[in-house]
């Protein structure tokens, strides 16, 4: 069975297939779907979803790592994410797990989804609640 990429605006949706195993620095403007397993710093200025069955071990590459190893414009957990992220946007679906801080400006969380750790919301709010 064959599965069918969506294309963004950068062309093609990446893919890290079930069965394969990444380690190390990635970076990139496109999109990306990981099936297997990452681990490693991850720079994506694009959207990152990890499928069902997909893990997600970010790890700093180097000491001064300020956002934390996993950067991204947003962020789908269907899989499992280890590690902080810092990303516009996070959403755990249902039977996505994330462990870590998170700090993005909006956060998701689907009933069946787990988020473990911290979030930290960088917003204004409105005159009239300060």
């Amino acid at each position: 069975m064959t599965a069918r990429r969506r294309r963004t605006p950068q062309g093609v949706r990446g893919l890290l297939g079930g069965g394969l195993v990444f380690r190390g620095r990635l970076e990139g403007r496109g999109d990306l779907d990981v099936e297997g397993r990452l681990e490693g710093d991850l720079e994506v200025a694009g959207d990152l979803r990890i499928a069902p069955g997909g893990r997600l071990v970010a790890v700093a590459d180097g000491p001064d790592v300020e956002e934390g190893p996993l950067r991204v414009r947003s962020l789908t957990v269907e899989g499992l994410v280890v590690g902080d992220v810092h990303a516009d946007a996070v959403h755990v679906a249902e039977g996505g797990t994330l462990r870590g801080h998170v700090k993005a400006a909006r956060v998701g969380l689907d009933d069946g989804g787990v988020l473990l750790g911290t979030i930290d919301m960088d917003f204004e709010l409105p005159a009239e609640l300060t």
